[in-house]
């Protein structure tokens, strides 16, 4: 009963599935077609209908009212064929409309498809009844011709008019309906949609027309069968199957896509290491893992998801080779003897496939499972676990969705049951949710959407009609006419129906104005309401009396108007929506509507509905009647309430309740209470509860319901004997489905994780040497019994990790030391005491051998004494009977008993135990190797000290470094952080996301895997791909090609190596509208053109493409370069059209056609133009506007600059810089620029960029009156008259004499010792300190015999020779700076702590150029001596900082500058640094003055008395002037300027430019040269001028540039002016000439050397390399002769030579000539002879030379590393060639020498010529060894 029941109820779901849909609907939108055919256009469809031949669009007409167009059928154009093919089953309904005009009588329009044809005969009216409503105004009929199709037709539909007259036919609304039902989804075949009407079934077998369902471990997926689990977008079961569940899809990685391909890695197997290709993308794998191998896919963070829910699904499909047993992470699918069996899987589909490679077969998987998603990137990792290597698998596609929440829901607290949707979404079905609530069957209720057929639990919807085009021809009959009133049914009388705006209306134009209709439905279920629902439609011009009624049963009728409508339309259609819910329990629904109106009319006043929905709200299953959807009435004879339940209430405690089965079913097993097959509220103990429902932990395995723990070595398992995962952290291995500990480490019961082995131990059962299995490779070790150990003899060393041999005197040991012994050699005389073996008494130590003692006692031999009682020692012969407490008799002697806990003798320590590493070992401290001490202090353990070699304690390795992820790092097991298997150091895997492990390498490291998307490790970014021009290049900034300079941590290009480009990013981006036409070397950006803007249709587009100017102007375009031009314009050579400037047209690109000579005076070639200066310039052309003469002038003196002005310093001082506005510099200023002066001329000195004559240097300038150059010492000694010795005179007194010479009553005495400090009598006291006149010494005390007393020296009194001494020790002993004594003949000058005294030399006061001593001669420039100091001169120009603010060189007041301090202008009341910020009252501030204000400007005014050419300012500018009448304008002249270049002996250079661009004149006169050249006063004989042109001047204006070459013949004595004059005339922009066509420059005095000397250096240049050639031919000789000393001395030399060219001295002519020669030595020279450099240039990527300076320049030397190794790379080639070639040339001497004694007993003409011959080779031989 319960599965009737669920399929019933899903029967009333589908049966809306058997209703009308439509299948061709065609010329239904009011549009204006396209005159051309276009695919990409809305309406596309239109021109699908063509002439019945060929390809001809078919006849169409446009309207303008409505804005449309019709296919239209005329006698002409008969036809109209849709050219694309349909199919049309039998019973198919058409619905066309056809729209008559013109003249028909009874003729026919015939509609085809296949071979089914039907005409519709039509005859028109005298007059037609319409002219609105078709088009424009055109009289017509609308006729609605529908027919079914009997019989099954493909083809191409086509309509034909077989009208002959003038009548024409337009096609509208072609629709084509079709019924069709779907199948019970488990029915594969059927009569109808029932379940019940199924042929055959998709699972089991047929019974009573019925197909059974699934079993209850399975689900049943529509139309498909029973499957294990839903398919993940199949996943809401409902009605008994699988229902589609819109969750979101996170992540889909399927092997084919080349970003996602590299996001999988693979797992190795350590024991079966493959590393073949794993991609197969012809296949689709990732694969084929064998043995333990697999894969690993890193998954990120998803922080949507957390919207979503916390439950992820995971779809994989794995394609399996033969037989295997897979680990996915936490779950598995694997095989035993009951065959394929999953854990935590389900496996939702299986495919065989054929065979592959050499796996005869295959079969693919299709897994899925629910999990909870972690809050952190996930990793998901699957491994095999083969056992040979015949079977393999691989994996196809992973696919993780949301789970069963839907996509646009942010949390689920259930399964498919939103609880929180998405913002601005709402409830709806199925627990989905919905964007919106706007469909015509739903309705909003709060944030919940319901359906019509949603309102009560059991509704199902009655009708669904009118929702699209499709027709349904049984409708008709459904409506009864209750009556009509005047038009109605113009398209016939039984078309009740018409098309609106893409949908079938009820009604609607043509057809409904005034007329009633009633329909009654027939409902068979019982029901307790119905909700009916429907839009009105009211024409656009539906008057305002104008009805629409409706009537539910006998209920009060509705009435509606427009005046409360809903929604108005473009068309000026209004709609209005009707929602009645009512009460009813009948079988039958009676509904009437009515259009009612005295002024309807069916044309634009009509009435319709659609959307028509009726919902019956049906009862509770197995109710008869009932008052609502919970309260039944009356009930059937099968109700059984035991059975049959209705809500969850009603269920017991562990069930759930079933609305489809409307049963409570049992909760799951696991379960205590639930709310559904997956939602458990609790659990069932040992289960845990999650949002997938009650489950066994991770670590548990589930048997007859109850979780139990799985082992605990297991992490993961199928049952207590069976474990499917297993920590590597636990050092466990998986190995025949258990957790074995790795080699190396024991188990421990109820301990997890495995312990470290004994050192001795490869494998063990215990922590010592005595538990292992088998032992480590350790050299010597033996395995006895299940002991490892070193042999006898032997002990294991830590830091060597071998059994090394004990000490020569111990038996057995525990380390080699001689204090390591554990037992002695008997037979060796030899006995344990202590830890050492030593000699047994009797026997001393001999040579590390025990040799017998004496008989006689001998007291040096001490070993031969034993102990005896009493602490006595005996000779060994003597008997000893007893011993003391503690000691014992052994060997005839006392030793202490061990063990007795008493420490005597040589006893350290007593534990009364034999343990070893226990701090005492046979009352011997003894530790374990690792302690750092071993005594009575030492407390055990040791700590482990990392590092030492020796794993102890809690240490796991030891590599005696500090470097981390190398395998052991602070004494501990360490891999890499990506590293996810770790086993004694060594990674096995790196299941770390972005990571991967390359076993090619020992060990395995784990590797960034570059291109995988995610940026890890020393990976700067990642883009997934190869390309090096997107700024990532493997992982790494990369910036791309064209950047020169690129700053790899920011990715940032710093710099660009080509013109026209500027950083950005990591890349040069070209600058569109710089001028510059550049081609990106990246190839990614390009300009075809730039012409300096970002115009478009100007001939080159704002993005710097060709492209074609405006129709007007181009009026032929090919390929966007223009071809010709229109009127007014030319075409230049960039295809351009350019304006003709003067043809008195002004077209676009002129702004005026005006002939003015005046740049600035309105029109300029033809474009407005007015200088800068001016606010309002005309756009026609007239100049500045505002102005009375059109110009503005400018006002030097106002401190602002103009264009037409430099500078402007206010004043109008010569010299400073800036005079009448342009920048000038003193006539003493050689080189000026911008009026600041660089360079002096002859005599003159350069300070604070102004000149000053040198006063003293024999040159008599402008402002000296005299000047003659003399020593200072004579100036001193004419000026001061001291005495001749005197080196520092003051106004004719001496203050300090030469050195062995005093002072004395001024004058300087010779042959007594002193210095002067101050040359002042009274303080010439002995003991102050200082030296004076009649004091030979100074030390400040009174002490005898210390070398100075009472300031004269006397020697020590055992001195023989004091004067030698005085002369030679004295001064080198006493000399010390700082001791405040100045010591006589030595470099002191004084010695005081104060500034004027530094290191004991005297200092220059501040500012003084020239000091004699302490006494300042000569000041600064700006400053005057005064009193020993410098003062500044106010008034000189020359700003001191320390003592003026400011130097004008006037003493005008008010000018800005006072006295040398900042003044204002008169009347200035705020004053800052001499320029005014504010002025008093009635003064306005102007260009920094305060005037009166007045509205006269004299300056600018021409009523003014002053004119222009009384205006100094403005005499400066007349050259620069263009002037037209009185009309003038300031336009700066082109100049010519001479800069002298450089200087090479009798060659001379100078550069000719101009300071504008320049052109010719319209004609150049041919008979002129362009320059007269000449030297002033020289007569052309003496030299030679060549003039080379570097830039020529032409008819374009260009900066042009000359080279002039002056060769000079005849020596000068002074130096010569070169005079240049331009013969031709050339010109400006603005057509002004040059201003100065004459130049001169002065020269340098030329250095001439006579021909005669020039032909002697040529001589010794010729000699030079004579005597190099023979050098080294000499060389070659020597080489070949074994003489290579020889060789090298003269390589030596001629390079000693070749470096004397480099001294940077600046040698004659002569030499330069002389040093030419050595080019025969230079490499380069005969590279560039035989053209190699070019090619050696390309080989080291050398663009261009590095630039250097002085000789290197001068020779042309290169600074490249690689050109300087190069000669010594071919001097090394050459001589490896020689020695070669002496070898073989004494091999051929020594065979001659042999061959010539054959020849000696020749006696052929032929032996004696080769006789002499080898002779002649000989004596050449012997002669280069002498």
């Amino acid at each position: 009963m319960t599965i009737s029941i669920i399929q019933i109820l899903f029967a009333l779901l589908v049966i809306s599935k058997s209703q009308w849909h439509s299948k061709t609907q065609l010329l239904y939108y009011d549009k204006i077609f396209t005159s051309t055919p276009d695919r990409y256009n809305e309406f596309w469809q239109y021109w699908h209908f063509t002439l019945s031949s060929g390809s001809t669009p078919a006849n169409f007409i446009d309207c303008t009212t409505p804005t449309t167009s019709y296919i239209t059928l005329n006698n002409a154009q008969a036809t109209a064929k849709y050219n694309e093919s349909c199919t049309y089953d039998v019973g198919d309904y058409v619905s066309i409309d056809l729209f008559f005009h013109g003249t028909w009588l009874s003729q026919n329009v015939q509609f085809t498809i296949g071979t089914f044809s039907k005409t519709y005969t039509y005859t028109s009216p005298a007059n037609y009844p319409m002219t609105t409503g078709f088009c424009n105004t055109i009289p017509f009929e609308v006729k609605t011709w529908k027919f079914a199709i009997p019989s099954l037709q493909s083809g191409y539909p086509q309509f034909k008019s077989l009208n002959t007259n003038s009548g024409q036919v337009s096609i509208r609304n072609f629709v084509t309906s079709s019924i069709f039902f779907i199948c019970y989804p488990s029915c594969s075949d059927c009569t109808g949609p029932q379940f019940n009407q199924c042929t055959s079934c998709y699972e089991g077998t047929l019974i009573n027309n019925i197909c059974p369902s699934c079993p209850s471990n399975q689900y049943y997926e529509k139309y498909s069968g029973c499957k294990d689990i839903c398919d993940i977008d199949q996943s809401f079961y409902s009605n008994g199957f699988c229902n589609r569940f819109t969750n979101r899809i996170i992540e889909s990685a399927q092997i084919g896509n080349r970003y996602s391909d590299l996001q999988w890695f693979e797992l190795y197997d350590p024991q079966n290491i493959d590393t073949s290709p794993k991609l197969i993308l012809i296949k689709y794998l990732f694969g084929i893992f064998k043995f333990n191998s697999g894969f690993y896919r890193f998954f990120p963070q998803y922080p949507l998801l957390y919207w979503i829910s916390l439950i992820l699904d995971l779809k994989l499909q794995l394609l399996h080779l033969m037989t295997f047993q897979l680990i996915v992470e936490l779950r598995s699918i694997y095989k035993n003897v009951s065959g394929i069996q999953t854990h935590k899987f389900k496996i939702y589909q299986t495919q065989l496939s054929s065979s592959y490679l050499t796996y005869s077969s295959s079969k693919t998987y299709v897994l899925i499972t629910y999990f909870n998603i972690p809050k952190y990137p996930f990793l998901f990792s699957a491994t095999g676990n083969y056992t040979d290597n015949t079977a393999g698998w691989a994996i196809q596609k992973i696919e993780i969705t949301s789970g069963f929440c839907h996509e646009d829901c942010v949390f689920c607290e259930v399964s498919f049951k939103c609880k929180t949707c998405k913002s601005g979404y709402y409830f709806y079905r199925d627990g989905r949710c919905i964007e919106d609530c706007i469909s015509p069957y739903q309705r909003l209720s709060g944030y919940y959407c319901y359906d019509y057929a949603d309102e009560t639990p059991y509704s199902q919807y009655l009708v669904q009609e009118y929702l699209d085009l499709a027709g349904d021809p049984e409708q008709y009959a459904k409506y009864t006419l209750i009556s009509q009133n005047g038009l109605n049914f113009l398209r016939g009388s039984d078309i009740y129906y018409s098309y609106w705006q893409g949908f079938r209306v009820f009604g609607g134009p043509f057809v409904w104005a005034q007329a009633k209709f009633q329909r009654v439905h027939n409902i068979i279920n019982p029901h307790h309401s119905v909700t009916i629902a429907f839009y009105i439609l009211y024409g656009p011009s539906f008057p305002s009396d104008g009805k629409f009624i409706y009537t539910i049963e006998s209920d009060t009728p509705v009435t509606k108007s427009t005046a409360e409508y809903y929604l108005s339309d473009y068309d000026g259609t209004k709609q209005d929506k009707v929602y009645e819910r009512v009460k009813h329990n009948a079988n039958t629904l009676t509904i009437t509507w009515e259009c009612f109106g005295p002024n309807n009319e069916p044309i634009k006043a009509y009435c319709a509905y659609y959307n028509y929905y009726i919902a019956v709200h049906n009862c509770q299953p197995y109710c008869l009647q009932c008052s609502d959807q919970s309260t039944c009435t009356q009930w059937n004879s099968t109700y059984d309430s035991n059975i049959v339940q209705f809500s969850q209430a009603e269920c017991q405690s562990d069930q759930y309740y079933d609305k489809e089965s409307i049963r409570c079913l049992t909760c799951p097993s696991s379960c205590l209470t639930c709310t559904s097959q997956l939602d458990c509220q609790t659990c069932q103990p040992t289960y845990t509860q999650s949002k997938l429902g009650c489950f066994c932990k991770v670590n548990q395995y589930e048997d007859s319901n109850q979780c139990y723990n799985c082992p605990i070595e297991c992490n993961q398992c199928l049952s207590s004997t069976y474990c499917i995962e297993c920590l590597t952290t636990n050092n466990r291995k998986l190995s025949n489905a258990q957790c074995n500990c790795i080699d190396g480490y024991y188990p421990i019961i109820s301990d997890p994780k495995c312990q470290l082995c004994h050192q001795f131990c490869k494998t063990c059962t215990g922590p010592t040497s005595d538990d292992c299995l088998t032992c480590n490779d350790i050299p010597n070790i033996e395995k006895v019994g299940s002991t490892c150990r070193c042999p006898t003899g032997m002990s294991y060393q830590f830091a060597t990790q071998t059994c090394s041999s004990c000490h020569s005197s111990c038996l057995t040991c525990f380390r080699t030391t001689i204090d390591g012994c554990l037992t002695c050699n008997s037979t060796l005389n030899r006995l344990l005491k202590g830890l050492k073996c030593v000699c047994a008494p009797g026997y001393y130590e001999l040579s590390n051998v025990c040799t017998n003692c004496p008989t006689t006692e001998d007291p040096s031999l001490s070993e031969c004494y034993k102990l005896c009682n009493n602490n006595q020692l005996i000779w060994h012969t003597i008997t000893c009977s007893s011993c003391d407490t503690g000691f014992q008799l052994v060997s005839g002697e006392c030793q202490p008993i061990c063990g007795d806990l008493q420490i005597k003798g040589y006893e350290q320590c007593e534990d009364n135990n034999t343990i070893l590493n226990d701090l005492c070992y046979n009352c011997q401290f003894q530790c374990p190797a690792y302690c750092v001490t071993c005594d009575s202090s030492t407390t055990l353990p040791c700590p482990d000290v990392c590092g030492d070699g020796i794993i102890t304690g809690i240490e796991e390795c030891e590599d005696g470094n500090t470097i981390e992820y190398d395998g052991c790092f602070n004494c501990k097991y360490q891999c890499q952080p990506a590293c996810t298997m770790c086993i004694k150091g060594q990674c096995f895997e790196c299941a770390t996301g972005g990571w991967y492990i390359d076993p090619l390498i020992t060990p395995w490291q784990c590797k960034e895997k570059c291109g995988d998307g995610l940026i890890i490790g020393s990976e700067q970014c990642e883009d997934g791909n190869t390309s090096d021009t997107d700024g990532c290049k493997d992982c790494k900034y990369f910036c791309r090609i064209g950047c020169s300079s690129c700053d790899y941590t920011t990715n940032t290009c710093l710099s660009c190596a080509l013109p026209g480009f500027v950083p950005k990013s990591y890349y040069c981006q070209n600058v569109c509208g710089d001028g510059l036409a550049v081609v990106d070397p990246s190839g990614v950006n390009s300009e075809q053109c730039d012409d300096g803007n970002k115009l478009s249709y100007d001939g080159c587009s704002s993005s710097c493409q060709f492209q074609c100017q405006s129709i007007t102007i181009c009026i032929n375009c090919v390929n966007n370069r223009c071809e010709e031009c229109a009127t007014g314009y030319y075409l230049s050579d960039k295809k351009i059209c350019i304006p003709i400037c003067g043809d008195a047209l002004i077209v676009v690109g002129e702004q005026c056609e005006n002939s003015s000579i005046l740049p600035y005076k309105g029109c300029n070639n033809c474009q407005a133009r007015c200088q800068p200066s001016c606010l309002t310039c005309s756009t026609t052309g007239l100049g500045c506007l505002q102005i009375i003469d059109n110009l503005c002038y400018s006002i030097c003196g106002d401190k602002t600059i103009t264009q037409d002005e430099q500078c402007d310093d206010g004043n109008f001082i010569i010299g400073d810089g800036c005079h009448l506005c342009q920048f000038s510099c003193q006539d003493s200023c050689l080189y000026c620029l911008q009026g600041i002066c660089y360079n002096c001329q002859e005599g003159y000195q350069l300070i604070q960029s102004k000149c000053y004559s040198i006063c003293g240097d024999g040159l008599q300038k402008n402002n000296e009156q005299c000047d003659q150059q003399i020593k200072i010492q004579d100036s001193i000694k004419l000026n001061q008259n001291c005495d001749v010795n005197c080196i520092s005179c003051l106004e004719g007194i001496c203050g300090l004499c030469s050195q062995g010479n005093y002072l004395f009553k001024n004058q300087c005495n010779s042959n007594h010792i002193t210095v002067i400090f101050v040359g002042n009598d009274d303080l010439n006291v002995c003991g102050d300190s200082k030296i004076m006149d009649n004091e030979e010494c100074e030390d400040n005390n009174l002490n005898p015999f210390d070398g100075c007393y009472n300031c004269e020296c006397q020697c020590d009194i055992n001195c023989v020779d004091w004067l030698i001494w005085k002369l030679q020790g004295m001064f080198s002993w006493f000399f010390k700076c700082g001791d405040g004594i100045v010591v006589p003949f030595s470099n002191e000058q004084c010695d005081d702590d104060n500034e004027g005294c530094i290191n004991c030399q005297f200092k220059c006061k501040p500012y003084c150029s020239k000091c004699d001593l302490q006494y300042c001669i000569q000041c600064q420039i700006g400053l005057l001596p005064l009193d020993n100091f410098c003062i500044s001169i106010c008034g000189d120009g020359i700003v001191i900082n320390e003592y003026e603010e400011c130097d004008d060189s006037n003493e005008l007041p008010f000018d800005g500058c006072y006295e040398c301090k900042f003044q204002c202008t008169l009347h200035c009341q705020i004053c800052n640094k001499g320029e005014c910020l504010k002025c008093n009252n009635d003064y306005a501030l102007s260009n920094n003055k305060c005037l009166l204000n007045t509205e006269q400007d004299d300056l600018n005014s021409f009523n003014n008395n002053t004119s222009y050419g009384q205006n100094p300012e403005w005499l400066s500018l007349n050259d620069d002037m263009i002037c037209r009448g009185y009309e003038c304008v300031y336009s700066k002249k082109p100049r010519m300027k001479l800069t002298y270049k450089t200087q090479s002996f009798a060659l001379q250079y100078v550069e000719i430019t101009f300071d504008q661009e320049v052109k010719f004149i319209d004609e150049v006169q041919k008979d002129k040269n362009l320059f007269n050249i000449s030297i002033k006063d020289l007569d052309s004989q003496y030299y030679n001028i060549k003039i080379n042109s570097i830039q020529d001047i032409s008819f374009d204006l260009q900066h042009a540039q000359y080279q002039v070459q002056v060769e000079l013949f005849l020596q000068l004595q002074t130096k010569p002016v070169l005079l240049v004059q331009l013969n031709q005339e050339i010109i400006n922009g603005n057509n002004q000439t040059l201003f100065n066509s004459n130049q001169s420059i002065t020269l340098q005095t030329p250095k001439i050397m006579s021909e005669q000397l020039k032909q002697v250096s040529n001589y010794a240049q010729q000699s030079n390399k004579a005597f190099m050639i023979g050098a080294i031919l000499i060389c070659i000789i020597s080489l070949v002769s074994g003489e290579s000393s020889f060789v090298v001395e003269t390589l030596n030399l001629l390079q000693y030579q070749s470096f004397l060219r480099f001294i940077n001295v600046e040698y004659p002519e002569n030499l330069y000539i002389y040093f030419q020669a050595q080019e025969l030595l230079s490499i380069s020279s005969y590279l560039q002879l035989f053209q190699i450099d070019d090619y050696l240039n390309l080989i080291t990527r050398k663009e261009k030379q590095i630039d250097l300076n002085g000789k290197f320049q001068q020779y042309n030397v290169e600074a490249d590393l690689f050109t300087n190794i190069l000669p010594q790379l071919i001097q090394f080639l050459v001589l490896v060639t020689l020695l070669y070639f002496a070898e073989n040339l004494y091999n051929i001497l020594f065979r001659l020498i042999k061959y010539l004694r054959h020849l000696k007993h020749q006696k052929t003409l032929l032996s004696k010529i080769l006789l002499q011959m080898i002779n002649l080779l000989l004596i050449f031989k012997n002669a280069s060894n002498l």
